[in-house]
């Protein structure tokens, strides 16, 4: 029992084991709550106490503790993204929000006025279509009015220094595609749209794969688009809530994680669906640096290895040229 309990508080607390530690927060997450009262415990017993006895010393593995060491840490891994880096990044409605577009669970979010349900599912188009449509035509005005910002352009930036480079985006807006640095953007190779497209139109009849991008078409709100093949309605290119990601897009996400990641970046996500956590966890297990920029706390938070509560187009533009000019390592 003894010899068992100080395996579990070795490999914890072991400043190299961050993926040991990941994966007992989530699934015991008794025997995590129990191990840390026992650290914060740890004063207060006697020196024979056997729950103390580890197999290490943390001084010894240069103990990352105070925040101003976290920074120090937090540099030399920015200093490591150079041009032999894979690097993921996965965003959420937190980056388009801060180009004015309101989020769908934050304050101002969509779903605090509309009912999900009744406009972001396959069975709600199939009843009132003419309501879904009316939703998703004001959405595309406020895309267009809006522009990238400063966090979307440093995506880009990042994107160029790296080897391999993969951004997952759960939004169904197309800023990480209008996004440059220096003239530049993101390849269709680079950037996967789990969600879909909100500016696509494609055809509701299984028999017909028409789709076109509406981006630069008006839409003539009064109307309901028709397929120019079939004469079945069209609907927006995203994915409601009752239906299953692309098949294709999880599998480059997969193939694209069956080599070790440098360094995982979060962005403005609460991540709420269970495949973001998996693909993010499942990096920084095999070694990944996971930086996590929110303004408020998620659940990942806990796994990150860094957590930075501003705004992502504050602090990613100055991680990033230090990443450039330092070297991605410095993504600490």
């Amino acid at each position: 029992m003894r010899a068992c309990y100080r395996y579990w508080l070795t490999f914890y607390f072991h400043p190299h084991r961050n993926a040991f530690r990941a994966y007992v927060d989530w699934f015991f997450p008794t025997v995590s709550a129990w191990l840390q009262r026992d650290e914060e415990k740890a004063a207060t017993w006697p020196a024979r106490t056997f729950r103390r006895q580890r197999f290490f010393d943390p001084s010894e593995f240069g103990w990352i503790g105070s925040e101003k060491d976290k920074r120090v840490q937090l540099r030399r891994a920015i200093q490591s993204i150079q041009e032999k880096t894979r690097v993921m990044v996965v965003t959420g409605a937190g980056i388009s929000a801060e180009s004015g577009l309101p989020t769908f669970r934050g304050k101002e979010g969509y779903w605090r006025k509309w009912n999900p349900r009744r406009l972001a599912t396959l069975e709600a188009f199939q009843r009132t279509p003419e309501i879904v449509w009316q939703f998703y035509y004001e959405r595309r005005q406020q895309i267009r009015q809006s522009e990238p910002n400063a966090a979307h352009v440093a995506i880009v930036q990042l994107a160029l220094n790296c080897a391999e480079f993969l951004l997952v985006t759960q939004n169904v807006d197309d800023l990480h595609d209008r996004a440059e640095y220096q003239g530049q953007r993101l390849s269709n190779g680079q950037i996967i749209h789990i969600h879909g497209k909100i500016f696509v139109s494609r055809c509701t009849n299984p028999n017909c794969d028409f789709k076109r991008n509406d981006r630069n078409a008006g839409d003539v709100e009064a109307e309901l688009p028709r397929c120019p093949r079939c004469n079945w309605n069209l609907r927006p290119g995203v994915v409601w809530f009752d239906e299953d990601n692309d098949h294709n897009d999880e599998e480059r996400i997969e193939k694209f994680l069956t080599k070790p990641c440098d360094v995982v970046l979060v962005i403005g996500t609460t991540a709420t669906f269970d495949y973001i956590r998996r693909w993010v966890l499942t990096a920084a297990v095999k070694g990944a640096w996971f930086i996590e920029i929110n303004p408020d706390k998620t659940r990942l938070s806990r796994f990150a290895h860094h957590v930075i509560h501003r705004r992502a187009a504050r602090v990613l533009p100055q991680l990033v040229n230090e990443a450039v000019e330092l070297g991605p390592g410095s993504f600490g």
